[in-house]
């Protein structure tokens, strides 16, 4: 009889769920400011002839501005696996995260009127994790879906473990 290491035991991998990172539509707001801006320094710069200085100091902030949310927006990503919900977050920094599926008490949606037309949306999910009791993951797409389909893996991983819930203290 053949002895097998533990190397060479097949790992076993949850399944992911969702793997990505917000939208970049999530900026929307800053890049309709930083326009807006534009437009009022161009009307400045031609109407009221302002000196370049001026007009140089406003545009480096926004641009500043603009680039500093995309950076923070593009370095988020998130995991969600048939157990737990992973994000890694951070620029200089790096920022690993994990959630246990079976500790998620409620997965919210929120959706501005901008947000609906661009097909993104806001989950919070709140939790009976201590390091972790609200989850907020910005610009996720399809975000109906994704919060059923989050609520729905968290109320199976529960069943099978044989995991319930009581909330002492709460009415």
């Amino acid at each position: 009889m053949a002895n097998k290491s533990a190397a060479s035991q097949p790992t076993l991998v949850a399944p992911i769920l969702f793997q990505g990172s917000p939208s970049q539509a999530v900026n929307a707001p800053t890049l309709f400011i930083a326009f807006i801006m534009f437009v009022g320094v161009t009307w400045c710069r031609t109407t009221l002839k302002a000196p370049h200085v001026l007009i140089l100091a406003p545009v480096i902030l926004v641009v500043a501005l603009v680039f500093l949310r995309f950076m923070m927006t593009s370095t988020i990503s998130y995991t969600v696996d048939a157990e737990r919900i992973h994000v890694r977050r951070g620029i200089f920094m790096r920022k690993f995260t994990s959630l246990e599926l079976f500790r998620v008490q409620d997965v919210t949606l929120y959706q501005t009127w901008w947000q609906d037309i661009l097909g993104i949306g806001t989950i919070v999910v709140d939790s009976s994790d201590l390091v972790t009791p609200r989850l907020v993951m910005l610009g996720m797409p399809n975000p109906v879906v994704f919060r059923d389909d989050l609520n729905r893996a968290a109320i199976a991983l529960r069943d099978r473990k044989g995991i319930r819930e009581v909330n002492y203290g709460r009415v």
